[in-house]
């Protein structure tokens, strides 16, 4: 039986250190999407679903810089950044869940603007992603 796996509530960051000031001074921009959902399973060692974020969701407090962000995702062509898992250890998702806490790699494949590459990404578990698992997964 599968293991499934959904995000009810979720979010991404980007973090960016600037120069301003002809390169004197480095400060750092931040910005959040809320919109994370999505929802997968693993089948023994195949994993389906994906998880879907909307490209014009970034904030970071500052609307000119919001719109920048929306600009360079191309947001009003690409609406969707989505994320197609392939590897995942479901001891390490087990691990976080138990705890409440946590982190763990999940190898997928990111496409935004229509251009798709394969990431190791680093998931911090706060209380966002459901997991529910069978007998024969344990």
């Amino acid at each position: 039986m599968p293991s499934k796996f959904s995000i009810e509530e979720g979010f991404v960051k980007y973090r960016v250190n600037a120069k301003a000031f002809f390169g004197m001074m480095t400060h750092t921009i931040e910005g959040r999407n809320d919109s994370v959902k999505g929802e997968f399973a693993k089948k023994g060692d195949k994993i389906e679903g994906k998880v879907i974020i909307k490209s014009s969701y970034f904030v970071s407090g500052n609307t000119r810089r919001d719109k920048d962000v929306s600009s360079i995702l191309e947001s009003d062509k690409f609406k969707e950044i989505t994320f197609e898992p392939l590897e995942l250890d479901t001891v390490k998702v087990k691990e976080a869940v138990i705890k409440d806490k946590g982190s763990f790699f999940i190898k997928g494949k990111l496409t935004c603007r229509g251009v798709s590459k394969v990431y190791d990404l680093n998931v911090v578990y706060e209380s966002c992603l459901l997991y529910t698992s069978d007998a024969a997964d344990e």
